[in-house]
């Protein structure tokens, strides 16, 4: 396929969105009773169980991910499951056609990423963070690398390029915002309330000396102090100038 024919991923001030679709080999794996499509499901299931017990997964070690999500499309969820019958008589015609026939039966595996930065950067971070982990997933779909994502970056970028489904609509409330200053800002708020809590009554009374415990939460909130809207909720963006939220 040429390049200049495959999707891009759209950008939002600093945020990227990438949207694969990636048809699951067929058959067996070598070795193995499960088939491929067994496979993926259980390392699916196993991420799944892990990020509902609060338990770290390859994705929580990658700090410039928003949102990730992986979802099975099955033939008979694309109203395929009648040409079943049909590709088994079309195969004793024609190995050729027959063989055409049952590819359409591949189950697809849609991965759908809001992430910072821009997508080339993204996947080489991926590969060189958690490339082993990748192939326990991708390494299941056709045409994926065979020296695998650590130790080949390009050629996992390519195989992500040839899978990539274009998007038409990209919407980023706050495409501004890292992960990495969202999670500082979190914190600050946490530290804001408890400061708040520490220096007035719920009716609102002050107690004891409030602007020395403000010059101490400043004190130890200095990391916080860039990166803040300016009057009339506007951002610094990265030419700094400023833009409106």
């Amino acid at each position: 396929m040429n390049e200049s024919a495959w999707a891009r991923s759209l950008f939002v001030n600093g945020v990227s969105e990438f949207l694969l679709l990636s048809p699951i080999k067929l058959g067996r794996i070598p070795g193995e009773r499960r088939t491929y499509l067994q496979r993926v499901e259980d390392t699916l299931t196993l991420l799944a169980s892990r990020a509902e017990a609060g338990l770290p997964t390859p994705l929580t070690t990658i700090p410039t991910i928003h949102f990730a999500r992986w979802a099975l499309i099955r033939p008979e969820q694309l109203g395929r499951e009648q040409n079943v019958a049909a590709a088994k008589s079309k195969s004793k015609k024609s190995t050729a056609q027959g063989v055409a026939e049952a590819a359409e039966q591949h189950t697809w595996l849609l991965t759908a990423v809001v992430f910072d930065g821009e997508a080339r950067v993204y996947s080489r971070e991926l590969a060189a963070s958690i490339g082993d982990q990748l192939d326990g997933i991708f390494g299941n779909c056709e045409d994926y690398p065979a020296d695998g994502a650590a130790r080949d970056s390009e050629g996992l970028w390519n195989w992500f390029r040839r899978y990539q489904l274009p998007t038409a609509v990209f919407h980023a409330s706050y495409g501004h915002l890292s992960v990495v200053r969202l999670r500082m800002l979190e914190l600050f708020k946490t530290r804001f309330d408890a400061f708040v809590a520490s220096v007035l009554t719920p009716q609102g009374v002050a107690i004891g000396d409030t602007n020395a415990a403000l010059k101490e939460f400043i004190r130890r909130n200095e990391q916080f102090a860039e990166g803040f809207p300016a009057s009339g909720g506007t951002y610094p963006t990265l030419e700094g100038k400023r833009t409106h939220d």
